[in-house]
């Protein structure tokens, strides 16, 4: 049996470049019709999801009893147990004053698999929905208790978000924590923001960085387009950063920026740099 690019795109839940740039390097089986159509090869397809659910699962096995790990995360996350994830994970944040080491060890690893069971077919996309909700409850639960989080005109600003079809911002709003803990003025513009309103969020605030983020593989001519539309905006003093499965090489390879990092710790050591030349630009202009 053989499936068109879009059939095989909505089973994997990714976008159809997607599917052609997984023909193109061989991890799917794919022929092209008398007219030059390609079709993909439902077995090859199969074998492919299976491979990731294997992979999955032994990516992410339960560590010894009472120990913190991705899959207890993730588990938690799908069952709704935001009450039972709070303590533990707030504790690990307060012992160290930063919430990086749970967010890129274990809230984006555990997401990452929720991610890996709904496009394997283990779980509903309603699932997938409601675990991602959950996450945004518990980041916003267990961030460093002793931040000052109001708006002070001595630090420098930061927005950012998401492009327009991606339907969550969870990992928008990790960068944001992150960024207000290196004490950035930060504020992710959320999910669902059409391109123009985006554009005008930074001719109004004025950031002085800014920061797109994109977790799914989707459309890359349109999530290129919509990078350079708001590089277009920006003014020499000002910085882009990217980051994300989303953004990936043919996309960074396409568009200008300062920045791309690969982890919440490597955005936190940039940021943290970058504000101090802000401090002494800022001190250099008042003296």
């Amino acid at each position: 049996m053989h499936l068109t690019t879009r059939n095989a795109a909505a089973r994997l839940g990714v976008s159809e470049s997607t599917v052609k740039r997984m023909c193109d390097e061989g991890i799917l089986g794919s022929i092209r019709t008398s007219g030059g159509h390609r079709r993909i090869l439902s077995e090859s397809l199969e074998q492919w999801i299976e491979s990731q659910r294997v992979a999955a699962a032994a990516a992410f096995q339960p560590g010894p009893e009472g120990e913190l790990t991705p899959q207890w995360v993730a588990d938690c996350l799908l069952a709704g147990k935001v009450d039972d994830l709070v303590p533990p994970l707030r504790q690990q944040v307060e012992d160290h004053q930063s919430s990086v080491g749970v967010l890129d060890g274990l809230i984006a690893p555990a997401l990452w698999t929720v991610g890996s069971l709904w496009r394997t077919g283990r779980i509903d996309v309603y699932q997938e929905h409601l675990a991602t909700r959950n996450a945004q409850e518990v980041i916003q639960r267990i961030r460093v208790p002793s931040r000052n989080w109001i708006r002070r005109d001595s630090e420098p600003k930061a927005i950012g978000g998401v492009p327009p079809s991606e339907h969550h911002d969870v990992a928008s709003s990790m960068i944001e924590i992150v960024l207000r803990e290196q004490g950035w003025d930060a504020r992710s513009l959320g999910q669902d923001l059409p391109t123009e309103s985006f554009v005008a969020a930074v001719a109004n605030e004025q950031p002085d960085l800014v920061w797109l983020s994109s977790t799914i593989e989707q459309d890359t001519e349109a999530t290129i387009g919509w990078a350079k539309q708001i590089r277009s905006t920006l003014k020499s003093h000002q910085r882009m950063v990217v980051g994300g499965q989303g953004m990936t090489p043919a996309i960074r390879r396409a568009i200008e920026f300062e920045f791309a990092g690969d982890s919440l710790a490597h955005l936190a050591k940039f940021a943290s740099g970058f504000r101090q030349e802000w401090i002494d630009r800022e001190t250099e202009f008042s003296n």
